[in-house]
């Protein structure tokens, strides 16, 4: 997520009504606005380009490697590189709307989605903690009046109880391992659409690629 935040651009050149640029803030760009992007610039937002010709490195949205020759009437994107020639692009959609910005929720939502195991893990937790401290307590009572123990030894065998039953790794575990890998594999350029999605991978023995 923070790596899709540092692609989002930081400024842009709008042209005003005295044909003037000036430089704004990406997120006051609406539809219509004309934006200059120079060479070595990224672009602001989702557009089309109305002046100049250049090559676009477009890797940061689709991870290929080779730039694509533009020119005009063809669309550009926020958050790709500007390679050699000015361009001029007429907005589209605002900042918000952007496919760079659409990627960065698909990635939190994904991060948000519970799949069926952790729904499951969800309602169980609950009565299981609760029996857990139930049970250390009921422990701590037999260890002292039918174990004999002192309070003190009573205390630290419950204790122990109840530590070794706690269930913080039986709620934590899957959350943490889909959080992973859905974060590997944006970082490879793949996105998922949620832990259940990537519960399902676990079971697919073939894949078909067009």
């Amino acid at each position: 997520v923070s790596r899709l935040k540092r692609l989002m651009p930081k400024n842009a050149m709008r042209r005003d009504k005295s044909n003037q640029w000036i430089a704004v803030d990406p997120e006051e760009l609406v539809s219509n606005d004309v934006v200059l992007v120079r060479p070595g610039e990224t672009v602001p937002a989702d557009g089309i380009i109305i002046d100049g010709q250049s090559d676009i490195d477009q890797s940061t949205l689709t991870g290929e490697s080779l730039p694509r020759t533009v020119g005009v009437g063809d669309q550009v994107f926020a958050g790709t590189m500007n390679a050699n020639g000015a361009l001029e692009v007429k907005v589209s959609r605002p900042v918000s709307e952007s496919s760079i910005q659409r990627i960065l929720k698909l990635v939190l939502e994904a991060q948000e989605t519970r799949q069926p195991l952790q729904r499951v893990i969800d309602k169980v937790s609950a009565p299981y903690a609760v029996s857990v401290m139930l049970g250390s307590l009921a422990a701590f009572v037999l260890f002292h009046f039918i174990g004999e123990l002192s309070w003190v030894d009573a205390g630290y065998r419950a204790i122990t109880l109840l530590v070794v039953c706690s269930p913080c790794a039986l709620v934590i575990a899957t959350p943490t391992a889909t959080l992973c890998g859905l974060s590997r594999a944006a970082r490879a350029g793949v996105l998922i659409k949620g832990g259940d999605a990537l519960e399902r991978l676990a079971g697919i023995t073939r894949v078909a690629l067009d």
